[in-house]
């Protein structure tokens, strides 16, 4: 396992690409912040990542300024750091490729990182975000990441998405990375030959992330990084660049670094270094956030768990078709699947989400698989405006106090060894569950037989009463997510209410929260008898 930071944002001026810092948006945020700290030299930052912290790679978006990453790669190869490449700023900013929003790594510069025994590969930022927001950085045109006009079905649709990502991937003959914010479309980017890069922290339910990005790696063989974004709603008395970056407490941080480490990814790294560290110049001041990462690196380095997440398993298998929402009430313009408006919400989608809430003992919403666009109108870091008068008192060295700290986001959502697998998961793949629970509006004809055969030899299958007719009939048909009847179904296999699963292989982990914060956690990793 390999641990990294992301580069800066905010914080000071990257050292590769000094006058781009001064003039291009390094976050999603809509506006232009200007850097907090004096520029540090290339050589300072260089020794903050390799003598300070000790990280194996550093995990720097490009601007589109090409020469400059030649030299940015040039002088990893120099001080022999581990680096993957990004595409967020020329996402932000573009140029992007023709008839979307996406900011491709020009092949030259790929091709020259590859001669590199340095390179790790790329990552696509939050790809599934800007398929489903097209219009969050490029305001001229409503373009999407990987489909733009929609296909006549979401099946074709759904098709189309993935021979793009295949191309892409193809077309680069080097690992790519999928980052995503939102546990959705993961699959079809696994499909079509991309790794995952879940994120944890940010504004997550923890346990749906782990859960669809995990399934999806197993059922298409692919790596896992994962990216801990400290990014999100809250506000507290920690050092603070913006209100909601970072928007997690020290505690929260290192908690969320140990669990990721306990889902044995190939890759993990920070989002971003700026709240770790502090820039003088030609040296580098320490934050809480900065000891809590050594602290991690100092216990962690060098360990991996007994098992990869490759050898996860299930107890509890969901199966839906990978129709790309995340809400009840559609994206954030209440468009439906894969961002199209031609293809709305409606209760069949909906049950994915239903699904989750109650195998989450209530924790999850029943109305998304984020905060986002469901019950919630509004977040903590609302309360504080960003404008030229406001930034201009940044950073805060102790946040806003205790008196105003607010605890919105939680690492702790129970659930009970689940993995969510799209509709054309195989035997192999999934295992020996306890119970199946199919869901969603679609779902193909030859899964539902083979669940059929599950059920036929004992499996509590559920399946929806508008694709029961497909169906063996010893499974339970469901015509409501919500109703009684789908809860007694599945009362006896949901695990205690005060504890979080994950099974592999041979091990068992258990994932619980003593202290009733949401966010301190305890880990009891158990073999399996």
């Amino acid at each position: 396992m390999k641990f990294g930071l992301q580069n800066s944002v905010m914080g000071w001026d990257d050292p590769w690409y000094p006058d781009a810092s001064r003039t291009l948006m390094r976050t999603g945020e809509g506006q232009f912040f200007a850097s907090q700290d004096p520029a540090p030299t290339k050589q300072a930052f260089i020794r903050l990542l390799q003598e300070t912290f000790g990280v194996d790679f550093l995990m720097q978006h490009a601007m589109p300024q090409d020469e400059l990453t030649e030299d940015f790669v040039r002088d990893m190869e120099k001080c022999g750091l581990q680096y993957m490449l990004g595409n967020e700023f020329g996402n932000i900013n573009g140029p992007h490729c023709e008839g979307t929003n996406r900011y491709d790594v020009p092949q030259k510069l790929v091709r020259r990182a590859k001669r590199s025994e340095n390179f790790l590969g790329l990552l696509y930022d939050e790809t599934e975000h800007l398929q489903l927001h097209p219009s969050v950085y490029r305001k001229d045109a409503r373009l999407h990441q990987w489909l733009t006009t929609p296909c006549k079905t979401e099946e074709e649709c759904e098709e189309a998405i993935v021979n793009n990502v295949k191309r892409l991937v193809d077309g680069y003959g080097t690992d790519v990375y999928g980052e995503c914010v939102f546990p959705s479309m993961m699959h079809l980017l696994a499909r079509g030959g991309m790794h995952l890069s879940p994120k944890a922290l940010k504004e997550e339910y923890q346990s749906v992330m782990f859960a669809v990005a995990m399934g999806a790696c197993k059922q298409y063989k692919r790596k896992m990084c994962v990216t801990v974004d400290l990014w999100g709603f809250d506000v507290g008395e920690w050092f603070t660049r913006l209100w909601g970056f970072p928007a997690h407490g020290v505690q929260e941080f290192y908690n969320a670094l140990v669990l990721s480490w306990y889902m044995s990814p190939e890759l993990l790294f920070v989002e971003n270094c700026d709240p770790l560290a502090i820039s003088r110049g030609d040296s580098f001041e320490i934050t809480p956030f900065g000891e809590a990462y050594s602290l991690f690196l100092e216990r962690y380095r060098g360990k991996t768990p007994p098992y990869s997440h490759s050898d996860v398993q299930c107890e509890i298998a969901v199966i839906h078709a990978d129709d790309g929402v995340f809400s009840a009430n559609g994206t954030f313009d209440g468009a439906g699947s894969y961002g199209f408006s031609e293809f709305p919400m409606n209760e069949r989608k909906n049950s994915f989400f239903q699904v989750m809430h109650a195998l989450s003992h209530g924790a999850v919403s029943p109305a998304g698989t984020t905060f986002w666009n469901t019950e919630f109108q509004s977040f903590p870091t609302a309360a504080y405006s960003r404008n030229e008068k406001t930034c201009g008192t940044l950073p805060l060295a102790e946040g806003v106090g205790k008196e105003k700290q607010t605890s919105f986001h939680k690492l702790f959502y129970p659930m009970h060894s689940v993995l969510v697998f799209d509709d054309l998961v195989q035997r192999e793949t999934l295992g020996e569950p306890s119970l199946i629970i199919v869901c969603g509006e679609r779902c193909r004809g030859e899964t539902l037989r083979l669940v059929g055969e599950y059920a036929k030899k004992g499996t509590r299958v559920v399946v929806p009463a508008w694709l029961g007719e497909n169906c063996a009939e010893e499974c339970v048909r469901i015509s409501d997510f919500c109703s009684r009847r789908f809860y007694e179904a599945i009362g006896g296999f949901l695990g205690d209410a005060d504890e979080w699963t994950v099974s592999f292989k041979n091990h068992r982990l258990k994932i619980t929260n003593p202290a009733g914060d949401g966010n301190t956690l305890n880990f009891v990793l158990e073999e399996k008898k």
